[in-house]
């Protein structure tokens, strides 16, 4: 596991729309993982939270760290596993 890879993660996605493109193919986190995996990049979720808190401190101006927090959130929607079995009650709209 490198804060290399979590930099270098972080710059292509910012910077390769096929990458993210692929990313987006990937039905639940586990497969969003196995892709990160595959495409030559290794992690843990600390070094990757410093690499977006280290990339946002280096922003010339608040459009810039915009950029890195949604992209933190993006990557937080992609790994959040979605519950397999539900009562419906969670998501239950109030009529």
């Amino acid at each position: 596991m490198s804060m290399i890879d979590a930099f270098r993660f972080l710059a292509v996605c910012r910077n390769d729309e096929n990458f993210r493109g692929n990313a987006y193919l990937c039905p639940d986190p586990d497969s969003f993982h196995l892709y990160i995996a595959q495409t030559g990049y290794s992690f843990n979720e600390e070094e990757l939270e410093d690499a977006f808190f280290v990339n946002e401190l280096r922003c010339k101006d608040e459009y810039e760290a915009d950029e890195i927090k949604q992209l933190a959130q993006w990557y937080r929607i992609m790994t959040i596993s979605s519950p397999s079995t539900s009562c419906g009650t969670c998501h239950r709209i109030p009529l």
